[in-house]
């Protein structure tokens, strides 16, 4: 999956949802692109986007909350 695929993925299920912990917003995001488990390298891979959406300023992590900057 493009890292910019799976960064507007998580902007949009945030978008959705609001502020989500980080083990949940793995599974929704990992719904949302179409599968239905979130094996060992789903889940690596969607945990290092959210890293970088943090990184990036794009999203926030408090409380292990993710949210989403406008």
């Amino acid at each position: 999956i493009a890292p910019e695929e799976m960064s507007a993925t998580l902007l949009a299920v945030l978008h959705a949802g609001g502020p989500l912990a980080t083990a949940e917003l793995v599974r929704a995001t990992s719904r949302a692109l179409g599968f239905q488990r979130t094996g060992a390298s789903l889940n690596a891979g969607i945990t290092a986007a959210i890293d970088a959406l943090v990184a990036s300023g794009r999203g926030r992590l408090q409380d292990g909350s993710v949210t989403a900057r406008p």
